[in-house]
């Protein structure tokens, strides 16, 4: 495994268990920064969207990077809260 695999794993876990230890649903943001020797450090954990403001916030930046990025992000978040809630849309079969 190369370093960048065993980092994106480190990175994956460690978010992972933040989202989960504070019952988060939805989307969050965390920050992370490495040390030149591998050490992970996360500096912030968002969960504010910070995006759809008048002036571009950091997930908007991510965003505009995919085709449809602001699209699918509402789409896939929408769903998911239906399936958490076990509801459907209003109008969906």
């Amino acid at each position: 495994m190369c370093l960048h695999e065993d980092l994106a794993t480190r990175a994956r876990e460690a978010t992972g268990r933040v989202f989960a230890e504070i019952a988060c649903t939805g989307y969050a943001r965390c920050d992370l920064r490495v040390s030149r020797n591998g050490d992970l450090f996360m500096l912030d954990f968002n969960t504010d969207l910070g995006t759809f403001y008048p002036e571009p916030g950091s997930t908007d930046e991510i965003l505009v990077s995919e085709p449809d990025g602001h699209v699918r992000f509402l789409e896939h978040h929408i769903d998911h809260a239906f399936r958490r809630t076990n509801q459907r849309p209003v109008g969906a079969a």
